[in-house]
């Protein structure tokens, strides 16, 4: 990013990355941070229509 657009500060390149990230599929949880399945919400009971529910790795969850 700092080779295309080398006056751009750190807050500019990490908002275009992130974006760059999201758009392509490839944002993914930081996996030196996890702590085990304790630390995510129960999932829904089937049929349960959560409006935003997400799974584990922020995907939207199947109804």
């Amino acid at each position: 990013m700092r080779t295309v657009h080398p006056d751009w500060d750190d807050d500019q390149v990490r908002d275009e990355v992130a974006a760059i990230l999201a758009e392509s599929g490839r944002t993914v949880p930081d996996p030196a941070k996890f702590r085990g399945l304790d630390q995510f919400p129960a999932p829904s009971a089937p049929g349960d229509n959560v409006e935003g529910a997400a799974d584990a790795v922020g995907a939207p969850a199947r109804s």
